[in-house]
């Protein structure tokens, strides 16, 4: 009897154990790699931190999908979930999905969006034509010699079909209207140079914006959209996007003139209320799960386009525009990764 009960207690005491151990899973980086592929440390470090502050025992772990025994150490831990930072599987930004997909195939519960999610919207080909399907305005876009370009638009940008953090954009990618033939060939020869897969899209010289979401019991809360400024472009008749520069690069002219801003004048009221809904429908839409960003061009008119939707975005604690918006609605870094633990096992 007394054995029996002294077991019990045993495995009561490992059970609370277990349950406060987070593995914390994110993609290895090589120590010469580009600042984009850096980031992803900084995210663990400050994810890292928050998360002991909440009374965790943190185990980070990079992930290798290819290793036979990838996730059996933390199969052995049983925890009550895992914290996914993983950005590119083998190098690759569209592989990122594999890592939520053998989670799920493990049975563990896990931060951020679904492995369906992360495969649609890690592709902007597939996240595009799922957007005009369900009536969200998007930029009407060509792939080499196919695509949706019913009219020919003034200016293009040539954009990657499977990289985010503005990776293969730079001031050459803006492209002064030219023939179908001329685009085609255009996007043909970037792909033939890099490897990888592009698409020509109407560019839409106008305002940014960034709209993050946050999930609050398995709902959406939009948090106050960021205005990116793009200060002195115009006089270095620079096209006003955020490219690779603008992200990365800290002692470039880009970087230190995009900066994001929340403040607007009243005559915005609607538009903002116009982004944020259309922001939720694409929560809604994609199937997205604890924290999200959409991506926003307003042309001339005042008519708002999205351009990208990022599942699980950078979530760096010194200079992620998620975070920034979640600072602007008064919730500080250690309450967001808080709400991204509670999402993680919200049904």
């Amino acid at each position: 009897m007394c054995v029996k009960l002294h077991q019990e207690i045993l495995e009561m005491i490992l059970l609370v154990v277990t349950q406060k151990i987070v593995p914390l899973l994110y993609n290895s980086v090589a120590k010469n790699a580009a600042p984009d592929e850096k980031d992803v440390l900084d995210q663990v470090s400050a994810v890292s931190y928050a998360l002991k502050q909440m009374g965790y025992t943190v185990i980070e772990q990079p992930f290798e999908f290819y290793s036979g025994d990838s996730l059996q150490s933390i199969v052995e831990m049983k925890p009550r979930f895992l914290f996914n930072l993983v950005e590119a599987v083998s190098g690759e930004a569209r592989l990122s999905y594999l890592a939520p997909a053998l989670f799920e195939a493990h049975g563990f519960e896990y931060t951020g969006c679904s492995a369906e999610s992360l495969l649609l919207t890690t592709n902007k080909i597939a996240t595009k034509e799922m957007m005009l399907a369900a009536g969200i305005p998007t930029p009407p876009w060509a792939m080499g010699s196919n695509g949706q370009l019913c009219v020919r638009p003034k200016n293009y940008i040539i954009k990657p079909t499977f990289e985010d953090g503005s990776i293969g954009l730079g001031h050459d990618s803006v492209v002064e209207q030219k023939s179908t033939e001329d685009i085609s060939y255009i996007v043909t020869q970037r792909q033939q140079e890099t490897g990888k897969a592009y698409f020509a899209e109407q560019y839409i010289a106008g305002r940014e914006f960034n709209v993050s979401i946050l999930g609050n019991r398995g709902k959406p809360e939009v948090l106050p959209p960021s205005e990116i400024k793009f200060t002195g472009y115009k006089a270095r008749n620079m096209p006003e996007i955020l490219d690779y520069r603008a992200k990365w690069d800290e002692e470039s002219f880009e970087y230190r003139n995009t900066v994001p801003s929340f403040d607007y004048a009243k005559s915005d009221a609607q538009l903002l209320c116009e982004i944020k809904a259309i922001a939720k429908a694409c929560w809604h839409q994609f199937g997205l799960k604890g924290y999200a960003r959409v991506d926003f061009r307003v042309d001339e008119r005042g008519r708002p386009w999205v351009l990208e939707v990022n599942a699980n975005p950078c979530l760096s604690a010194s200079n992620s525009g998620f975070v920034l918006a979640a600072a602007q609605a008064g919730i500080d870094f250690q309450s967001v990764v808080k709400r991204i633990v509670a999402e993680a096992t919200v049904q």
